[in-house]
């Protein structure tokens, strides 16, 4: 493998994780906070940026910022951990690298935990914008055209998994 690939394949899938993120964070907040570039294109660069590790750190980080809004709830807090340790033991069948395990298993529970939250109760406003107005209700209807880049992004990681684990062939 080329050396430029050891960077390239990482920036690569950060950025689609910052690109992931950012889709979902446009879509649930921008009737309440409209949309800027700037705001949108932030999660990119962390996404290339940064990693995290852990499904407690989750599951705590999640508790600490939402229980002082919407309460404390034993069932959301062991849901990471939870998701984190189904994803941990599919990445281990990739690599014997805990922390990049450990990685990929946070970075999933999140976007799989929030997918759930944001498109299967799209009418709950989330944690700070509970019981607040829509500012901006316009980006309600224009949310919608970028549905399909944050699907397509889940099909590619779908495939991506498949034809890891042999699921799908690969193509030559």
């Amino acid at each position: 493998m080329p050396a430029w690939t050891e960077f390239l394949i990482p920036a690569t899938v950060g950025a689609v994780g910052g690109v992931h993120a950012a889709t979902w964070g446009m879509y649930k907040d921008s009737p309440h906070e409209g949309f800027t570039w700037r705001t949108y294109l932030r999660s990119v660069w962390v996404g290339l940026l940064l990693g995290s590790a852990g499904g407690w750190i989750s599951a705590f980080g999640g508790a600490w910022k939402d229980a002082p809004i919407e309460g404390f709830e034993i069932r959301k807090f062991f849901r990471s951990p939870i998701i984190a340790l189904l994803f941990a033991l599919l990445s281990a069948r990739f690599t014997a690298d805990w922390l990049l395990v450990a990685i990929v298993a946070v970075g999933y529970t999140i976007a799989t935990t929030e997918t759930y939250k944001t498109f299967f109760f799209p009418s709950v406003p989330r944690g700070k914008f509970a019981g607040k107005p829509v500012l901006c209700p316009g980006m309600l209807r224009l949310r919608h055209y970028f549905v399909p880049l944050y699907v397509g992004i889940w099909a590619a990681v779908a495939g991506a998994v498949s034809i890891a684990l042999g699921v799908l062939p690969r193509v030559p």
